[in-house]
């Protein structure tokens, strides 16, 4: 089936033309043409003298007296812009490496990325598996997805499944064959730690111990005096004895001032009186 990239250069499939035998078509060519027959195009230009015209199996033999004996796998013909009359059958081989493989992909692949690359296994001869079933060979993820990785990581352990990054994938394409997968292999993701917090500036208010208050958490209870209420009680008794007290120091005063000025009085009245008598 044809299939989307995620790099339209990205290919393994091989194209050739035929003389006698078959001729592999530079790495160049066979990038250009793959390119074309993904988007469809009818007829696809190599160079300035050649084009490569897309047909059915039907179509190209009637263009040929003599075709090669695996004339089946012919999906169009060679020709030049200058004599469309000379013509060479054109052939397109896709490498099957992946054929014994099953691929499980999960974690944060963007819906395009999960797109391309199903296709791209599945082109090179792999099944993928919706679930993680004993019959997977490879689980494939991002390298920086720890919940996905925890997910799977037991079932994975369990069953010698092969969890790896998708540049395992990539690297097959570009070589054009099974490479090793161990140093693909994902051993072991770890969420990110968070960055420390910044020392608080000189002059800062707030107190270097206080807790940080969690989102959509209530705030730590300030702490209570181990005495508690026993301590307000008292402070309030302590308040009201001094108010009784300098009440009565100012009665007391009050009191003194009187005597005073009735002594005062007092006193006026019999020196009057003495007066009185002399006269």
């Amino acid at each position: 089936s044809r299939c989307r990239r995620m790099d339209e250069d990205l290919t393994a499939v091989k194209w050739l033309w035929y003389d006698n035998r078959w001729v592999e078509y530079s790495a160049g060519v066979a990038r250009i043409l793959e390119r074309g027959y993904a988007r469809h195009v009818k007829q696809i230009k190599v160079d300035n003298e050649r084009f490569v015209e897309l047909l059915p199996p039907d179509q190209i033999r009637k263009n040929f007296l003599h075709m090669p004996v695996d004339a089946n796998k012919c999906i169009g013909m060679q020709r030049r812009y200058d004599d469309e009359t000379k013509r060479r059958c054109v052939k397109r081989e896709v490498p099957t490496f992946f054929e014994n493989d099953v691929f499980h992909f999960t974690g944060a692949f963007s819906e395009k990325d999960l797109d391309e690359l199903t296709d791209m296994v599945c082109l090179y001869g792999a099944i993928v598996s919706g679930t993680i079933t004993k019959k997977v060979t490879f689980i494939v993820m991002p390298e920086d997805d720890p919940v996905a990785f925890a997910k799977c990581k037991s079932k994975a352990s369990g069953w010698g499944i092969q969890i790896v990054s998708m540049k395992f994938v990539i690297q097959c394409v570009k070589e054009g064959k099974r490479v090793p997968h161990e140093p693909f292999v994902l051993k072991n993701i770890e969420a990110k730690k968070k960055p420390a917090d910044k020392k608080r500036k000189h002059g800062d208010d707030s107190s270097s111990d206080e807790e940080e208050i969690e989102e959509g958490k209530k705030p730590p209870k300030k702490k209570q005096n181990r005495r508690g209420k026993a301590d307000s009680s008292s402070e309030s008794d302590s308040e009201e004895k001094k108010k009784k007290e300098k009440e009565k120091t100012k009665k007391e005063k009050e009191e003194k001032e009187k005597e005073e000025k009735e002594k005062e009085k007092k006193e006026k009245e019999e020196k009057e009186k003495k007066e009185k008598e002399k006269k």
